[in-house]
């Protein structure tokens, strides 16, 4: 590694890791505390009007009631999980940024951005990733022996369809991909191989998932992700082709299409096979984009390119 780039390769690679977890932890820790100081307050009011008034069967009424206080936690995971997320994008955009001008400052190779139109077949190749990829989970079954999977799911798809569009559409992976693909995939695309960074941010990011069947689905996402930031030179592309895959299965889990699709096996064999199909054409044609220019400021300032 580059010691004039890099002084400490611990902290310059988990550092902002650990900032975007501690800040995402503590957030939600806060927002849930807040969450249940009314419903803790009426439970102590409701004590005192029945005539309890000593400290300890105070408690003990609330400690009776803590199924009631998780039920309220649950029936808000997404929103929580959205502010905790909404309040790392400041901390991980300022190391985002600050990565830029360093690299900018050590001249280091920067690269021109993709054409708008190709993002064409970014999109297309999001939706039909989505679809595949859930349709491959749905003939393996690999869903029904995860109870944790189960459990999130259900957690997932309890708010109002909009909040879940919002949160779990919008928030989340700009949140994800800040931190994800902005800083960990290109600090370590900076001193290593693409598929060393690809590897490293997808592991990462498959673990925070927190379960089997997401941290697989994930693992595979985030190496197509790191792939479309890398391609694309933008971190437009893989923000948009995360939101897109978010969408999707939000979309059709909405409208029952998913549980239509695995109502019968062909039905999942033919669009597996259909994505498949249509998502390799999509990825020739994104592996076609025309190369980015590398432009290489000099020391007397001279602009190359290679």
């Amino acid at each position: 590694m580059n010691d004039k780039f890099i002084k400490n390769p611990f902290w310059y690679l988990f550092g902002p890791m650990l900032s975007y977890w501690l800040i995402g932890v503590a957030v939600q820790f806060f927002t849930e505390v807040f969450l249940l100081v009314p419903q803790v307050g009426e439970m102590v009011k409701e004590s005192l009007v029945s005539g309890v008034t000593s400290q300890e069967q105070i408690m003990q009424m609330v400690m009776s009631k803590s199924g009631e206080l998780y039920k309220v936690l649950l029936n808000h995971q997404v929103e929580i999980l959205a502010i905790g997320a909404l309040f790392t994008i400041p901390v991980t955009f300022y190391f985002f940024h600050t990565d830029r001008k360093r690299e900018k400052a050590l001249l280091l190779p920067q690269t021109q951005k993709a054409k708008a139109v190709n993002y064409i077949w970014l999109l297309i190749f999001g939706v039909v990733t989505c679809i595949g990829l859930n349709a491959l989970s749905f003939i393996s079954s690999i869903a029904l022996y995860s109870s944790e999977y189960q459990e999130t799911s259900q957690i997932l798809y309890t708010p109002a369809f909009p909040i879940q569009l919002v949160c779990l559409g919008i928030i989340v992976p700009a949140a994800e991909e800040l931190i994800f693909r902005g800083v960990l995939f290109k600090r370590v695309r900076t001193v290593g191989s693409f598929k060393k960074a690809a590897m490293f941010s997808a592991l990462l990011f498959g673990m925070s998932h927190g379960n089997i069947v997401q941290l697989i689905f994930a693992l595979i996402l985030g190496m197509f992700l790191a792939y479309a930031y890398e391609k694309y030179g933008s971190l437009i592309a893989p923000l948009l082709l995360h939101m897109i895959v978010n969408i999707t299965s939000l979309l059709l889990t909405e409208t029952g299409a998913f549980h239509w699709l695995s109502a019968k096996a062909s039905r999942l064999a033919a669009i597996t096979v259909f994505c498949a199909f249509i998502g390799s054409i999509m990825f020739v044609m994104i592996q076609r984009i025309e190369e980015h220019v590398e432009i290489v400021i000099s020391k007397d300032d001279n602009i190359t390119t290679k």
